[in-house]
């Protein structure tokens, strides 16, 4: 028995992995107290960009646009319907972290005054057309032909921790929502390469995936407060000392706090250069090439079993 070769088997489980974000797409709406299908869907696009910049080395040109237009227009296309959803969670987000207390009836009539007016409409037409679109173009999106080269695994990795690096610099000197927002989008592209590589690696590349999905759940939070601060700006006039204006108040001072901690993070997950970060991901390549192929269980008598002894490679 010898091992599949590198190509071979890096193309077989981006495949996997690619297909099973576009199942998940594809299956039925939340139930009832679930994460809404909006959300899965729209988080299961971004995911399938990032896996397709991770091989996009080893993609034609223009089938890599197709496939990146389509899934980058499917999550646009949500995004009136996931706002409206986002505004009630961060309100529950505030209240549950003690940043502020409302009564449910206080929580209810600031979601009723929060709500997107006119509330949009038309969600399950569009995630219909999300899915038939995504539907008509898998076919072509079967990954396990490629040959995907380590020099063009390790590229778009350094790519993607330099994209990274620059966002964060850009924040650094200007903390605005422009920035901050660029900068959590390519932070989920990190967390999500990283993610698709710690699947083959035989040891996580030293929690860095754990640190930028943290640090990415920051930058969300964020995200979401910048948006409830835009709707609550939207209410003319706001009362003083209304729920609104403690609401107001409250989502300024923890859209502060929460960015200094991101910042702080930031400082250490970029600690490293692009190069370094690189010859990281090249040191677990290596490692995962000289693992020995995995050995099917024999019988080793009396109900024991024992590992067929591994075959001589040449």
């Amino acid at each position: 028995m010898t091992r599949k070769t590198e190509h071979t088997a890096l193309s077989t489980t981006f495949d996997r992995l690619l297909h099973q974000e576009i199942n998940l797409l594809m299956a039925p709406d939340a139930e009832p107290g679930e994460t809404s299908t909006v959300h899965t869907v729209r988080a299961g696009t971004k995911k399938i960009r990032a896996c397709l910049r991770l091989v996009r080395g080893s993609l034609d040109r223009l089938t890599f646009d197709k496939a990146n237009t389509l899934f980058r227009d499917s999550a646009k296309s949500l995004r009136a319907y996931r706002d409206n959803e986002v505004i009630s969670e961060v309100i529950t987000y505030l209240n549950e972290t003690g940043a502020t207390e409302f009564d449910a009836g206080e929580m209810d009539g600031l979601r009723e005054i929060l709500a997107a007016s006119p509330l949009p409409t038309g969600c399950d037409d569009a995630l219909a057309t999300v899915r038939n679109n995504i539907q008509a173009r898998r076919t072509a999106l079967h990954l396990a032909s490629l040959k995907i080269k380590k020099s063009d695994l390790t590229k778009a990795m350094r790519r993607t921790y330099r994209r990274n690096r620059n966002a964060f610099a850009n924040v650094v000197r200007d903390p605005s929502g422009i920035n901050l927002h660029e900068w959590r989008k390519q932070i989920k592209v990190l967390e999500y390469q990283l993610h698709d590589l710690n699947t083959i690696w035989p040891k996580p590349m030293d929690g860095t995936e754990e640190d930028a999905r943290h640090l990415a759940q920051i930058l969300g939070h964020i995200q979401d407060l910048t948006l409830l601060r835009k709707r609550l700006k939207q209410i003319r006039p706001i009362p003083e000392a209304s729920p609104a204006d403690r609401l107001l108040t409250t989502a300024r001072r923890q859209r502060r706090k929460l960015r200094n901690e991101a910042i702080r993070l930031g400082h250490a997950l970029y600690a490293r250069s692009s190069d370094d970060f690189a010859a990281d991901v090249n040191r677990h390549w290596k490692a995962w090439r000289q693992m020995p192929p995995e050995q099917p269980l024999i019988p080793a008598g009396r109900g024991r079993t024992r590992k067929a002894p591994a075959p001589h490679l040449h």
